[in-house]
């Protein structure tokens, strides 16, 4: 049943109970009627009159112990009773012993302060420090200490009240169908049933939410009385923009950015260690520095510091170039990387739905995404058993991809890539040879490899070793074997045995010789009328420009290292002409390119070797 409290004195009634008294709902009178004159009075208390001392000193004693014993029972119930905040701002007691909950205070705890949880974890705090002696109390503190902790406390109670304040202008109350209460953030448009801490004991002081918020008045401008008020003003909001500032710098060193392994950004508090989704609102647009990032910012202002950070105008021209192509060849370099990172790695979930990565050259599984790919996510294919991937390349057939049309430039590059490849790959396979030795086991009859700088040995193939034909691999052999060799072979090396040459073998040799010659000489005619040789006078010495694409380089490009240093000075940007090769030799060409261009030893080599007949068609 509802019930009522009317006024006294001007007889008025209402349902809403004086903001004042909210918190003394218990020392509330009754309404009475008014009895009629006639009723007679309450007689008052009359004091009881003892016959002996023994009489009373036993109502004495009676009284004493009723005393220690509602004491005592008031402290056992202050221990187990907490006074709790249903968010409407009515308060309940909660018995922690019994769990149960009632909205009467108790009537033995009289006028007893009833803890809430929070304040009982505070003074067990502080019984806990007064009883280790490290509680500073206003005896034991010094003036400067006093005063830090009076300027301490007195900002928190600026800070609740400013806060609250802007709490009570966003937050506004409204009911459901069934009459239950809940809030409603305005600017975000989040509702709760639960009312933040700060206003707990300001729920009549919250408006009630309104759909059409349009029609509230703006607030008009504040007008100054005279300069010194106006002044004050903008002392006033320098300060605020001067502790925001502060705020926002001492936040931005405990905040980091992280990302979790589907790419989503979080917020990590270094301090507190707790993380949040939501960017902390008085950092504003200001970006949170990841912990790479903070590492780089900390060497970049040490640089600084130390006066050898380099910037753009300190720099000079050839460091910026220098600079900026290392930048390039970086974001390529992460391009190319993550490139092949997206072509490897896929994405595959357990039986939980928790992702994992799986490297499918290697098969290697993981819990952690690649840096490279933290934000690229969704564009990872999704796990598939090695029998889908057969099934799904024997239904779909793979084409081949369209043939590019190469201008000039692409080409020369391209070839000059798959020559320095080859090469490597020689190089590389060289030094391998010369490392790897190939050793038979006589208890298995098999052979292994051995490798003599690190005394390592395997069954399997190296890869570097994986493109050498058998007949190569069954001829390396460990140093005491080949300097047996050597030895019986008398210090020569035998020449392996000479290959009989049919006349199309030798025509073929001699033609693709010729086009080889033929196509240095059209692409370093090509290479020449792109680049061109300039003097710098700053550092005395000559550059090689490119033309066409605009790039200039300090060392010479390798299709120009047969060219000679009087040639290189009289380069000249002439319009490229195409090549002309060459596919059929006639007979006085193959001649003049015999005599001319092929060495002595070849020649004799070539006598052995060939037929007669091949031998005429050559020199005829």
């Amino acid at each position: 049943d509802m019930k009522t409290r009317a006024g006294s004195v001007s007889g008025e009634a209402s349902w809403v109970k004086p903001a004042l008294l909210r918190q003394h709902t218990d020392k509330l009178d009754s309404f009475r009627m008014e009895e009629p004159a006639t009723t007679k009075k309450k007689k008052p208390h009359e004091m009881k009159q003892y016959n002996t001392p023994d009489e009373a000193a036993r109502a004495l004693q009676g009284m004493y112990r009723r005393k220690v014993a509602r004491d005592r029972m008031r402290k056992i119930l202050l221990s187990s009773i907490e006074r709790v905040d249903d968010g409407n701002g009515n308060i309940y007691f909660y018995n922690t012993r019994t769990k149960t909950s009632t909205w009467v205070k108790p009537g033995i705890l009289g006028d007893e302060e009833v803890l809430t949880p929070k304040s009982r974890e505070r003074r067990e705090l502080l019984e806990k420090k007064r009883e280790m002696g490290t509680l500073k109390t206003a005896e034991t503190m010094t003036l400067e200490e006093a005063a830090l902790m009076i300027q301490r406390r007195y900002r928190a109670v600026l800070c609740r009240k400013r806060l609250r304040k802007m709490l009570l202008d966003t937050i506004t109350r409204a009911k459901d169908d069934e009459g239950n209460t809940y809030f409603i953030n305005k600017k975000t448009g989040e509702a709760s049933w639960v009312k933040p801490q700060l206003l707990r004991q300001h729920t009549d002081q919250l408006d009630s939410y309104r759909m059409d918020e349009e029609t509230q008045e703006k607030k008009p401008k504040r007008e100054f009385k005279d300069e010194n008020e106006a002044a004050s003003v903008l002392q006033a909001i320098y300060r605020r923009k001067v502790a925001r500032d502060r705020t926002r710098k001492m936040m931005l060193c405990c905040f980091e950015k992280a990302f979790d392994e589907d790419g989503n950004e979080f917020y990590f508090n270094t301090q507190t260690n707790t993380s949040t989704w939501v960017k902390p609102a008085v950092l504003g647009d200001t970006e949170v520095l990841t912990p790479m990032s903070r590492e780089r910012a900390a060497a970049l202002e040490k640089k600084r510091q130390d006066g050898t950070l380099k910037t753009a105008r300190s720099m000079s021209v050839e460091e910026a170039a220098i600079m900026i192509q290392r930048r390039y060849r970086a974001t390529v370099c992460r391009n190319r990387l993550r490139a092949m990172l997206m072509s490897s790695i896929t994405r595959a979930k357990d039986a939980d739905g928790n992702p994992y990565f799986i490297n499918v050259k290697t098969g290697a599984a993981s819990w952690e995404k690649p840096k490279l790919l933290r934000q690229y996510t969704d564009k990872l294919e999704s796990f598939r058993e090695p029998e889908d991937e057969q099934t799904e390349e024997q239904t779909t057939k793979r084409k081949r991809p369209v043939s590019h049309n190469w201008t000039t430039e692409e080409a020369a590059i391209a070839v000059q890539g798959m020559w320095r490849r080859r090469n490597a790959r020689k190089h590389l396979m060289k030094v391998a040879t010369n490392v790897y030795t190939k050793v038979k086991d006589p208890s298995s009859d098999e052979y292994y490899f051995f490798n003599k700088k690190t005394g390592e040995s395997s069954w399997e193939k190296p890869v570097l070793l994986r493109d050498i034909s058998k007949s190569q691999l069954c001829s390396f052999k460990n140093e005491e074997s080949s300097s047996d060799a050597d030895k019986k072979a008398g210090g020569e090396r035998v020449r392996a045995k000479s290959h009989e040459w049919t006349t199309e073998e030798a025509a073929s040799v001699i033609q693709g010789l010729w086009r080889r010659r033929e196509a240095r000489k059209n692409l370093l005619k090509v290479a020449s009328s792109v680049y061109t040789k300039v003097f710098d006078p700053g550092s005395n010495d000559y550059y090689f420009f490119n033309t066409k694409t605009g790039e200039s380089s300090w060392d010479k490009p390798v299709l120009l290292k047969d060219l000679s240093k009087s040639k290189l000075g009289s380069f000249k940007h002439e319009p490229e002409e195409e090549p002309k090769v060459k596919v059929v030799l006639t007979k006085d060409q193959a001649a003049r390119f015999c005599t001319r261009f092929v060495a002595p030893h070849v020649l004799r080599l070539f006598f052995k070797i060939c037929c007669p007949t091949c031998l005429a068609l050559v020199l005829q």
